[in-house]
């Protein structure tokens, strides 16, 4: 990355405004503040980057190094610590997870930079904390730029491994794992690796299908059902994918026993009044036990609906028009719509869904795609082919779970009334 492009970074993504340069540093200001990056530091940082390695835009490795942006839930590290730094002296490993590398800013700024050039990113994501900073505390001339951003991007956190012996990726990955486990084994804090690019791309497309400000919000007109918003504030708030896209599911699923129950008893009514029916017949009353018998299932001492069939209703019931769906998907990403079209889930081989068209069709395959995702997230048994495996197929499980979203919103505001 060359200091023109990384300057024209700064002032979309942060607002800071180049100023003027020497033979040693490059001056940037936000508001009356002036901050300062050596050129040296900068040309050393980006050859470093250059001699590492990345595949899916949220690690970068070598041989002997790795850093991973985390999302973590915790206010504070276990004992106040900002930084959590340990060294496995057998394996010669050493591990550090806190503060980002310049290497790994370097490499995020990059990455935004390019989403915000292909979605459009209209606002920088420098939150009030850089703003609260300088108006309380004393700042000069010498504060390093590179340190501001660290410290003032929101929740950008990387774990650090550096290793004697050198190492692949699958390796440094096993590494990651086992340390983030042992920390949450023993402080209950939790850390996973996330692609922190793609944290922030998700909320500048949901931006383009919602209000994005709190002063154009409007106080609430209807009443919604508690418990559906419970599972959808989860599945907003969520730091893993997988959690996201059950908690967006539990809302279609608050519904399938009402509406399975509600089409059994239809189903019936239907067999009872048809005016070649007969009580006396046999052969009629058995078709309606028969029709009884499709709907539910004996297991386990009890009754079981067919939760395939029951999704299906319930999507059957709450989406009237997948025009609107396909908008707001398009909205959202217009890449989507094909994507859905074109390709499975990979890890549960779930179908392929063109919204295009027959209706019965699409919610044939709309329920396969959710319900086989669905499975594959929540039976991992070792011996299934087809199951989700966290970190390694969250990429993919983040294109359903807008989907997933869309239609809970469905669900939430048609299931409710107005106030």
């Amino acid at each position: 990355m060359e200091l023109t492009e990384f300057n024209s970074a700064i002032e979309k993504l942060f607002r800071f405004k180049t100023d003027r340069d020497n033979n040693h540093y490059q001056y940037y200001k936000f508001d009356e503040i002036e901050f300062r990056l050596k050129k040296k530091l900068f040309r050393e940082t980006c050859e470093n980057l250059s001699k590492l390695n990345s595949i899916d835009g949220y690690e970068i490795y070598n041989s002997k190094t790795y850093e991973v942006s985390l999302s973590h839930n915790n206010r504070i590290y276990y004992g106040g610590q900002e930084e959590i730094c340990k060294e496995d002296h057998v394996n010669k490993i050493k591990y550090s997870l806190g503060i980002p590398s310049n290497e790994y800013l370097i490499f995020f700024i990059k990455n935004l930079f390019d989403l915000a050039n292909t979605e459009g990113l209209s606002r920088p994501i420098m939150m009030y904390r850089l703003r609260n900073r300088m108006n309380h505390s004393e700042m000069d001339t010498s504060i390093e730029l590179f340190d501001v951003l660290k410290e003032n991007i929101p929740r950008f956190k990387t774990l650090q491994i550096k290793s004697e012996n050198e190492k692949n990726l699958k390796d440094f990955e096993t590494n990651s794992s086992s340390l983030l486990f042992t920390i949450g084994f023993n402080t209950d804090l939790s850390f996973l690796p996330t692609n922190i690019t793609e944290d922030f791309g998700r909320a500048v497309r949901i931006g383009r299908i919602r209000r994005a400000r709190i002063e154009d919000i409007e106080p609430p007109k209807r009443k919604y059902q508690q418990d559906l918003i419970l599972f959808y504030q989860k599945g907003i708030s969520a730091e893993s994918a997988d959690l996201q896209f059950l908690s967006f599911y539990h809302i279609l699923e608050h519904f399938f026993e009402k509406i399975y129950n509600e089409d059994l008893i239809k189903s019936v009514q239907d067999k009872l009044t048809a005016p070649s029916f007969s009580y006396k017949r046999p052969k009629d009353l058995n078709a309606l036990v028969k029709t009884v018998q499709d709907k539910l299932r004996y297991k386990n001492e009890e009754f079981q609906i067919n939760e395939p069939e029951a999704l299906r209703l319930v999507l059957d019931k709450f989406i009237l028009d997948f025009q609107e769906i396909k908008d707001e998907i398009g909205t959202y990403d217009s890449n989507l719509l094909d994507y859905y079209k074109t390709e499975e889930v990979s890890f549960s081989l779930a179908n392929r869904v063109n919204f295009d068209e027959d209706r019965q069709v699409i919610l044939k395959n709309l329920r396969e795609r959710i319900y086989k995702t669905r499975n594959s997230i929540v039976h991992s048994k070792d011996t299934d082919k087809t199951k989700y495996l966290p970190f390694k197929h969250d990429r993919e499980l983040s294109k359903e779970i807008i989907l997933m979203r869309i239609i809970a919103e469905k669900i939430v505001i048609g299931s409710s009334d107005e106030l």
